[in-house]
């Protein structure tokens, strides 16, 4: 049996949502007829943005992180005195040190330690040497007074060696 035309033009389109599973489906209705079903991927597109957003977030996190810790990652080197020496007002006596050093290349602070105490602290540069000390060196200077006082820390098989301010 056939419609008149009229009744066909008031015939309004509807849609209807069903979950089948974790599938959204939505189905498009006009009258009693069916006309067809689609997804509804909007939840998916919403799931993969959050997971892009969250993945770029901790990436970016992570590299400035380690763009932070560069600047203020300890260096350090050791190194043997054979007599005497200052570094500042500070006299140091014939022994093993420890040399510990933060900041940048051209303003570092430099902690001198012995058996695991700070014994003096200074400011120094790093000094590119032409190729790799073979043994660790101090290198001493004479001050107007005859006592010596350290003036660069050479470390075995580094490129660069300590110049300290004050000498």
């Amino acid at each position: 049996m056939q419609r008149p035309l009229e009744l066909e033009h008031q015939q309004q389109w509807r849609c209807f949502n069903t979950h089948i599973g974790k599938q959204r489906y939505v189905y498009i209705v006009r009258g009693q007829s069916f006309i067809f079903p689609f997804i509804d991927r909007r939840e998916e597109n919403m799931k993969s943005l959050k997971f892009l957003a969250s993945f770029t977030a901790v990436a970016l996190i992570v590299c400035a992180a380690a763009f932070a810790k560069d600047n203020k990652v300890k260096k350090s080197g050791s190194f043997d005195l054979a007599e005497p020496a200052q570094i500042g007002s500070t006299v140091l006596q014939p022994g093993h040190y420890k040399a510990e050093w933060t900041g940048p290349d051209n303003a570092l602070q430099v902690s001198i330690l012995e058996n695991g105490k700070t014994v003096a602290t200074t400011q120094a540069a790093v000094k590119q040497l032409p190729s790799r000390a073979s043994s660790n060196q101090v290198i001493l200077k004479v001050t107007e007074n005859n006592s010596k006082q350290i003036e660069e820390i050479d470390f075995n098989n580094r490129t660069e060696a300590l110049t300290l301010s004050g000498a």
